[in-house]
């Protein structure tokens, strides 16, 4: 027992003896060949085949000495055949001659090969050769030299059998004589096949493996089926569709059954399918529980909606034939209902989400199918005792997915979708709250009722909860941001719905808490202020200043959290006032109190230097642009603004912010000239306390713009020689600046400066002013 298992270990060396034997055979059996010599050819052959009788050769390495010996034999057939067209001998004493080789596995070889060849002659009708074959070779059952040998007799006889259209047919037997020969051998291959699987090596994981190897031999017998030209549909469905599945029921065997199923689906035409498909899914439950029925429904459901999304084969034409959806549910809800008390949720949600892509690809806007998929995983979820694990969670988040994709806001209409969606955790619950957002944001469909807005709320209420634990912070700022665009999407056909809208909307962002209304907020203020415009083009009874009230109450809900972005939305709705055509007093007071919160936020909110600096840009750029307020009131806001500026700590720091104010007291809300003269000899104080750092020499060259600038407005503000002598002084420092690298760019600011002013003097401007290039 010890030398054997020795011998089944050594493969390598095995197989080497083995082939060299079959070649010297096949060697000599070619010379006697040559000879004319078929006697000791037809010795030589026997010879050669007796090495097909060894038990120690693993399947993989049978199959490759298998294959060697099946090309030598080919030059036996060649030879058989031309002695048969020279009439030198009859093939019925041929056929019966090699009957008296001295090893069974020989002669039944030689016989196949002879036989093929008797059929050529038509001496004899080929289904009766066909069934003495298939009686003969039944006298081998060794798994492995019984397979081989009927696969030999599959290959050798693929176009002799008596099919429609070929010589064979007529008086050599019919179409069904060739159903009933490849099906016998198929149930034949398939038991050992199946044996194949209970001998040899003792590791049952080794033994499956070597034997998968071998299942194309098996296989190749539904090939053979699907390829004869008399199997019709009316012939498929009552003759070779049964005897095929009356084979898989009958073996008992999981592999078995599994690659033959799927050897059925592949090999035989959709048409075929569809016409069979209750009686084909049927089967499908009554196999070993152990098949993988999800991986043959999803195979069948894939070539199905290949064959449906053709343009030919559109799937209302298919559904004239069969309802597929309603088959492939039928059988499906079967198989979770007889699984019910132990039901793999895993599993069965893999198949419902291959059936989700399968309805989807084949019935694009069918959401009552969908649905119902839903409805489906909804009870598997519920029928699952124990916890789910990751992947069963993941199949959850694909089922709620990949409607999406192309249903966009349909996936509304569903009912099973959010109670599905309850059986996610937070995480993933947000996770496919933001594809939701996504995808109705891609759809560029416009929100057009409450109702709508209502569900997409209800479907996204993950996003907008408030809660402690938001996930990394990008992702949130990501999340949040989408969600904010959902603003764009509600449609201004009806204003008043709009603002509706608009209002319902507040509710649900202000109820997400500080951290995400600084995503919101901002998109819903905007939103606001461009109905605003809506409003007093069409003359709609919405009142303005409601809707500015709006804006102040959610901005105010951030100023203390967020107050940058609370300064910027005041400044925004002071402009969208000032935008308007007729500014009442009402408007006017909303404004004044726009720009006083702003200028709250700033003296309240604001610690920071750099953003005080740029808050008070901005509040200086918007407060000059702004025309409707009487003088009384602009007056108070610019000196305000003016004396935060004076405030900044330090010194550079406040003589940039107070040329920010400059313009304030000359522009389109005041001429106050004189208040000009006053900033500029404060600027000139501030300066005089800087001028020893190198790097705030640039003040200079600011003030020095300034200067050319309200000297182009009206030239009495300024006076000529402080402009000459800034230029003078700027001048003597230009040896020092060009020594530091760093400061460079205060040098090319100069430069750009005096271009200016050079420009200007060519045009008959600024001739007082003295400045060389």
């Amino acid at each position: 027992m010890a030398d054997r298992q020795q011998l089944i270990a050594d493969q390598d060396s095995i197989l080497d003896d083995c082939t060299t034997k079959a070649r010297q055979q096949a060697f000599y059996m070619k010379k006697a060949l040559e000879n004319g010599n078929l006697r000791e050819a037809l010795k030589c052959s026997s010879g050669m085949l007796a090495e097909l009788r060894t038990s120690l050769l693993s399947p993989k390495n049978y199959y490759n000495l298998y294959m060697q010996v099946f090309d030598e034999l080919t030059a036996m057939q060649v030879h058989i055949v031309q002695e048969s067209k020279k009439k030198k001998r009859k093939m019925a004493d041929l056929y019966e001659s090699v009957q008296h080789a001295q090893h069974i596995l020989p002669r039944l070889y030689l016989l196949i090969t002879v036989g093929s060849v008797y059929i050529q002659t038509k001496e004899t009708p080929a289904k009766e050769i066909l069934k003495d074959l298939l009686e003969m070779v039944k006298a081998v059952q060794n798994p492995i030299r019984g397979l081989f040998l009927r696969y030999y007799l599959l290959k050798t006889m693929k176009d002799k059998l008596p099919d429609e259209g070929t010589e064979f047919e007529g008086e050599g037997g019919d179409v069904s004589d060739a159903i009933d020969f490849v099906l016998q051998n198929l149930s034949e291959m398939n038991r050992l096949w199946i044996r194949l699987g209970h001998s040899g090596i003792k590791d049952k994981s080794k033994r499956e493996a070597e034997r998968n190897e071998l299942r194309v031999t098996v296989g190749e017998n539904i090939v053979r089926l699907a390829s004869l030209e008399g199997v019709k549909l009316p012939l498929y469905k009552s003759k070779v569709l049964p005897g095929i599945l009356d084979i898989i029921k009958g073996s008992k065997d999981p592999l078995s059954q599994q690659y033959l199923m799927d050897c059925v689906i592949q090999a035989f035409p959709d048409e075929f399918h569809l016409n069979t498909l209750d009686l084909i899914l049927d089967t499908c439950t009554t196999l070993h529980n152990t098949v993988d029925i999800k991986m043959i429904f999803i195979t069948f459901m894939e070539r199905l909606a290949q064959y449906a999304s053709t343009p030919e084969n559109e799937i209302s034409e298919v559904n004239k034939q069969v309802n597929i959806f309603k088959l492939f549910k039928k059988y499906i809800d079967k198989l979770i209902e007889e699984s019910s008390t132990n039901i793999d949720a895993k599993k069965m949600l893999e198949l419902e989400v291959a059936f989700l892509k399968f309805s989807i690809k084949s019935y694009p806007m069918n959401t009552e199918y969908v649905d119902e998929i839903l409805s489906s995983c909804v009870n598997i979820i519920e029928l699952q005792k124990s916890t789910m694990d990751n992947d069963t969670l993941k199949h959850l988040v694909k089922l709620l997915s990949i409607p999406l994709e192309t249903l966009s806001l349909a996936i509304f209409t569903m009912g099973n979708y959010p109670s599905l969606m309850k059986h996610l955790h937070s995480g993933m619950r947000k996770t496919v709250a933001m594809r939701i957002v996504i995808a109705v944001l891609k759809s560029q469909r416009k929100l057009e009722k409450m109702e709508l807005v209502e569900k997409l709320f209800d479907f996204i209420e993950p996003l907008m909860e408030k809660g402690e634990d938001e996930g990394e912070a990008y992702e949130f700022e990501e999340a949040q941001t989408q969600v904010a665009k959902l603003v764009h999407l509600v449609s201004f056909k009806d204003p008043e719905l709009y603002w509706k809208i608009l209002n319902y909307m507040k509710n649900k962002y202000v109820e997400g808490g500080e951290k995400k209304m600084k995503y919101t907020i901002p998109s819903l203020v905007y939103g606001a202020l461009q109905l605003t415009r809506i409003v007093e083009k069409n003359g709609i009874a919405i009142n303005i200043e409601e809707i500015f009230a709006f804006c102040l109450e959610v901005i105010e809900a951030i100023s203390s959290h967020f107050p940058e972005s609370a300064l910027r939305l005041y400044l925004q709705c002071a402009l969208a006032i000032n935008n308007l055509k007729t500014v009442s007093s009402e408007l006017e007071n909303t404004g004044y109190d726009i720009m006083a919160e702003a200028l709250t936020v700033y003296e309240d909110e604001l610690s920071e230097t750099d953003s005080r600096k740029q808050a008070i840009a901005l509040i200086a750029s918007t407060l000059e642009r702004l025309t409707f307020f009487s003088s009384q009131n602009y007056d108070t806001l610019a000196s305000n603004a003016a004396k935060y500026a004076s405030k900044m700590l330090k010194r550079p720091d406040q003589f940039r912010c107070i040329t920010h104010c400059l313009h304030l007291f000359y522009g389109t809300g005041s001429k106050d000239g004189e208040r000009i003269g006053e900033i500029f000899k404060r600027l000139m104080k501030i300066w005089v306390l800087c001028k020893n750092k190198l790097e705030n020499w640039e003040l200079m060259v600011i003030l020095l713009n300034k200067y050319i600038y309200f000297y182009l407005q009206k030239p009495e503000l300024v006076k000529v020689g402080e402009v000459n002598k800034l230029i003078s002084d700027i001048e003597g420092m230009m040896e020092k600046l060009s020594e530091k690298p760093e400061l460079e760019n205060i040098t090319v600011y100069f430069n750009a400066t005096k271009n200016a002013i050079f420009n200007k003097k060519s045009k008959d401007q600024l001739q007082d002013i003295q400045a060389q290039v």
